[in-house]
């Protein structure tokens, strides 16, 4: 079997001759090639040729709709390693502010440090007044199908990977928290503002219905993953179960009736909703964050997530750097992880979240190699 038939048997519920091995390159990717840092048997090399050569299957992110907004001014500022984006609409203007990050190196030709990102230091929502202004902007955003980039990266992965279909929308009340208003005062409008905050809330709601997820449904693929970035330590239970589980069970249920899954990228700390995810109509885990960069173990979230639940992760990013953790502890964690997920049912074996710049390749070949030397499912109890 190759990685793309053993990541589709475990979505089918069926069980492939081992563990698929399916992670994220592309920040290591990145910044080498950007700063010429490649390993020079890999310069000149593709992400995925490097990828093809160490034995690491590929998750090759899809954006498979396209969005535009009518009756909308967006006008762009660029200043130094800052940018202002305007939101100009005929009920008013709304801004964001996205910075590079202080330890980035000076910005290049194109505006962004090697292997760095904007990060958004202003939200759209300041101030009361801003609830409606966002509002038009979702009801007057147009959705079309990107399938093609489904298709084309499905034909060149041959076999080697997954297409995995990643809208740029997050799960409506992830997007207010993390996008729209920002976690540092989202708490606040919660308790001052609660009613603007439901009505933005049914809003993007709808939007996702109508426009959204229409578009999902009909993707040329058996999974479909919906933004998120969750975290127990700022989506509590209650914020989980009121406003996040409603969304994905509807969702889901729709999807199943395509014959499609639905996933979702939770790469924060797991610990607060282990017993949340269960029941809430996700039916796999994207990029699972384990100890030691959270306080969940693997097997705490198996034994909570329970068989009905896939989960794809499990290798945490921060073992696979030398300066972080020592060659024996790497070793160690493999161990402890095969012997955490036996017999191996409902796992794609994956980094949490993605290959860090600083990890050493070596290492990350050694997952694929240790996949092959105890991955044959069903793995022993006594792994």
């Amino acid at each position: 079997m190759n990685e793309r038939e053993r990541f589709t048997a475990v979505l089918r519920g069926e069980v492939p001759d081992r563990l698929p091995w399916v992670a994220r390159l592309e920040l290591w990717y990145e910044f080498h090639s950007a700063n010429g840092s490649l390993p020079e048997r890999y310069r000149g090399w593709s992400m995925w040729d490097i990828q093809r050569d160490i034995g690491m299957g590929i998750l090759a992110r899809s954006d498979y709709y396209r969005k535009k907004l009518q009756g909308v001014e967006v006008v762009t500022r660029d200043r130094g390693n800052e940018r202002l984006v305007e939101y100009r609409t005929p009920v008013g203007t709304v801004s964001t502010r996205h910075v590079i990050g202080s330890d980035a190196a000076p910005l290049n030709a194109g505006g962004k440090a090697p292997g760095a990102y904007w990060y958004e230091t202003e939200h759209m929502i300041k101030r009361v007044e801003d609830y409606a202004v966002v509002e038009y902007i979702y009801e007057h955003t147009l959705v079309e199908p990107n399938y093609e980039d489904i298709i084309s990266k499905a034909e060149r992965l041959h076999g080697d990977g997954y297409p995995l279909p990643y809208g740029a929308d997050r799960v409506p009340i992830q997007d207010i928290l993390i996008q729209l208003i920002g976690y540092n005062d989202v708490y606040f409008e919660l308790a001052d503002h609660l009613p603007q905050l439901e009505r933005l809330l049914g809003v993007i709601s709808d939007y996702h219905r109508q426009r959204l997820w229409p578009v999902a449904l009909e993707a040329p693929t058996e999974l479909v993953a919906i933004r998120a970035n969750l975290t127990g330590l700022m989506t509590s239970p209650a914020i989980f179960e009121r406003y996040f589980a409603p969304y994905t069970r509807e969702l889901s249920a729709l999807l199943h009736k395509r014959g499609k899954k639905l996933a979702t990228h939770m790469d924060g700390e797991p610990g607060q909703l282990l017993r949340s995810i269960r029941g809430s109509g996700l039916d796999v885990i994207e990029a699972f964050t384990p100890a030691p960069m959270t306080g969940t173990t693997t097997g705490q979230a198996r034994a909570a997530y329970g068989p009905g639940v896939i989960i794809w992760g499990g290798v945490p990013s921060a073992i696979l750097c030398p300066d972080l953790a020592t060659d024996e502890e790497f070793e160690a964690h493999m161990s402890k992880l095969f012997r955490e997920i036996a017999p191996g049912h409902a796992f794609i074996l994956g980094v949490g979240d993605n290959t860090m710049p600083q990890a050493s390749l070596e290492r990350v070949k050694r997952v694929g190699e240790l996949v092959r030397e105890r991955g044959k499912l069903p793995i022993p109890t006594s792994s």
